[in-house]
Order: C-alpha cells, then structure tokens, then sequence
C-alpha cells in the first residue's frame, strides 16, 4: 500500500480516480487551512505532483476527479479565489498543455481516451465536451425542475448516465444519453430516488442507488431492468448478504464483473467497504470480500451516493 500523505505535514486527502492499469492516481490534498486543497497526480515514476492553479486564477480549493485510461489527462474543478467572482472553473490537464480553463463546471467524469468530458454546470447542468463540438448541455426531460445531473460515462464516450429532478418531494429519476437517442429515463423508479453511480465500460450494465430496492442498491441492464443488487446477490449467486443491512454500489469495472461499495452492518456496528465479483458463466461461486470497516472518502459529495463515496447530498 502506497500512501499519499499531505506534503505540509498534514496527514489528509482523498484519492479519486485511477488509470487503467493503476500506475496513475489523482486526487486532492490538504494545503494545511481548513477546506484549502491542492489537486495531486501520482505515478510510480513521479510520485505526488501538485497540479498548478489556472492562468490568471488563484484557488484554495482544487481537486483532481478523472484520469484517462492512460493517465496522461486529467480533470478536475476549483474554487476561485477572487473579490467579485465565486464559481467552481473545470479544468483539463495534460503533459503538454498544462492546466487550460474549461469555463464553469464541476465534478467532471472522462471518456478512456480523454477526448470526451461529461460535467455539471451549476446553472445549464449536464454537458458533454469534445474539442470538436465544444460543450453541448443535455437539457432536462419535460416535468423536470432541474437539469440532468452526470455521474458517469461509457469508455467510448457515447453514453452517459446520471440523474434529473422532478416534484414534489423531490424525486430524483435515473436518466441515459447517447448521441442517437438523446435524453430519456433510463427507468422509472416506483419510490422517490434512484440515482446511478457507474456504468460499465460499454454502457450495458448500470449500478447506484435507491429508495426503492431492498438493500438500496440497484443494478441495471437492459434485459433485466432494474434490481436489487442485494438480491441478485443473493439470490442468483447464492451469497449470504445477512452481515449487510445496505448494499451501496459506487463503482463498477469495465467489463461489469467486479462492483465496489460500502454498506452499513446489519449488527449497527458501522460502515463497511465491500468487492464483489460475479463469476464467469461457468462458475458457480461468487466472491464478495469485506475490507476494513471505515467511512469511504473519494468522489467526494456529488448527487446522491456517488462512486467512491457514502456521502449523501448535492454539493456545489
């Protein structure tokens, strides 16, 4: 285990995102103030490097939040520093280019060669980003009070999930886009919230959370529809969930077989961070590993339950 302490002496921060082969990690650290952070790359070559503040900027607050599959960009957002002007700025990051503005936006996700960003603008919401078309917004399905929200996007870029809202309550709907399609719920929830977290590299296979599921967590494709996860797990491959009140999926692997979470016991002893591993076809088990019991950081606090975190709530 490698760890990323805070380079002013503080032992704080969170690691976000890693590359396909896990040689590079982004994420924030700790600048030694309350609520100051500096975003981080780390390789194995390099080790911690602390991405610099945007041209004509000065921030107290950046974090990095995606890396492409080979590491080489990066994304993330800050928090601007200035008398008469307070917005989150996205910003994209490369070896060649450094840190260029990409106007304002947050909690941005990215395509497995980087040529496809999908964030959230406070204002317009959702967009997908490439340098051909610049940004295009999602826009909001009829009945909806707010914009869609992003929270994932398939490795080719070509489809993206995420959440929109409507009244009252409010009620929170899982949505899909793809450039055919367009936007369109991806299913309608018979409680008041489902909100995806991940989604597999080729778009098929959908995870997140729900007031509607035994367990809250859900998984989605388009044979089955949604399910609890827990059940599946029970059910379908035999497992016994008992030691999990909640299943709380925030991250999926690209090929759909390997989902990460947290849940809390059922004894009311915590939370607890959680691999499951669904088989190959022709085997039998299925694999589900109970890690250290702690309260997970990463991805910090984006819409719902987001990937890498058990936080609840939309933070901007």
């Amino acid at each position: 285990m490698v760890e990323f302490a805070g380079l002013t002496g503080e032992e704080r921060g969170s690691a976000y995102d890693v590359s396909a082969d896990g040689s590079v990690v982004v994420g924030w650290i700790g600048r030694g103030v309350a609520d100051m952070k500096d975003a981080f790359r780390w390789s194995h070559q390099e080790g911690v490097v602390l991405l610099p503040s945007l041209p004509e900027w000065t921030d107290y607050y950046k974090e990095a939040r995606a890396v492409s599959a080979d590491g080489s960009v990066v994304l993330g957002h800050c928090d601007p520093d200035s008398p008469d002007y307070y917005s989150y700025r996205l910003f994209r990051w490369t070896q060649g280019e450094g840190m260029v503005d990409m106007g304002p936006g947050a909690y941005p996700c990215i395509s497995a060669d980087g040529s496809v960003v999908v964030a959230n603008d406070g204002e317009q919401g959702a967009f997908r980003w490439t340098e051909a078309t610049g940004r295009v917004y999602l826009g909001a399905l009829p009945g909806a009070i707010l914009n869609a929200y992003a929270e994932d996007v398939s490795a080719n870029g070509s489809v993206i999930v995420g959440s929109i809202t409507y009244d009252p309550e409010p009620i929170s709907k899982p949505f899909y886009w793809t450039p055919d399609e367009g936007l369109g719920l991806l299913f309608d929830p018979p409680g008041d919230i489902a909100e995806p977290t991940a989604i597999s590299a080729d778009g098929s296979m959908v995870v997140g959370w729900s007031d509607c599921y035994e367990g809250m967590g859900f998984v989605w494709d388009a044979v089955h529809g949604p399910r609890s996860l827990l059940r599946v797990l029970a059910d379908e491959y035999g497992l016994d969930t008992s030691m999990f009140s909640t299943l709380m999926p925030h991250d999926v692997s690209a090929d759909g077989r390997v989902i990460v979470g947290s849940g809390y016991r059922a004894d009311g002893s915590g939370v607890e961070a959680w691999r499951a591993v669904i088989p190959e076809p022709s085997t039998s088990t299925l694999l589900i590993t109970a890690l250290a019991t702690l309260v997970l950081l990463g991805r910090s606090t984006r819409n719902g339950v987001s990937r890498r975190s058990c936080s609840i709530g939309r933070s901007y």
